[in-house]
């Protein structure tokens, strides 16, 4: 495996724990939606293990899979609970490191049209990295949350 590959690994890997810690930290409220419209830690979670298990697909086929977005609305629902939304989000983030442990490197250059952004073209390595910068993103939102129902600190 080239060093581009480890980087990726490491930092798909490291992600998903600290958003998981997060995600965690919400207690109770890992359901809560900020104004009641907002998307619950919950959410962002399983979205996260979603997009993990589409790039494993990715890495393990050479092809982007078919998707719509009733497949996550149903992955929301089979995993709407802390327990199953962080197992979900484990388990694809490690199918996704060892698919991308496995890939040959000389592919990472190779090209998908992706079904959004009107047929936007990337690099599978660019898939990989926007993998890890999803779940960077979302461990933000995730953090965002907390500081929306928290009390504030006396003083």
């Amino acid at each position: 495996m080239q060093h581009v590959q480890t980087l990726l690994t490491q930092l798909i890997r490291s992600e998903s724990t600290a958003l998981a810690q997060a995600a965690r930290e919400t207690g109770d409220r890992i359901t809560w939606q900020p104004l009641d419209k907002g998307r619950s830690a919950l959410n962002l979670v399983v979205e996260c293990g979603w997009i993990n298990r589409l790039t494993a697909e990715l890495l393990e086929t050479g092809e982007l899979p078919f998707f719509e977005f009733s497949q996550f609305e149903q992955l929301v629902a089979e995993n709407g609970t802390a327990e199953k939304a962080l197992a979900l989000l484990t388990k694809e983030t490690e199918r996704c490191a060892k698919a991308l442990e496995a890939f040959p490197t000389e592919k990472l250059n190779d090209t998908v049209t992706l079904p959004f952004g009107e047929g936007m073209v990337k690099t599978i390595a660019e898939v990989v990295g926007m993998t890890h910068w999803n779940m960077a993103y979302h461990h933000g939102q995730v953090n965002y949350i907390q500081t929306l129902y928290q009390e504030a600190p006396e003083g």
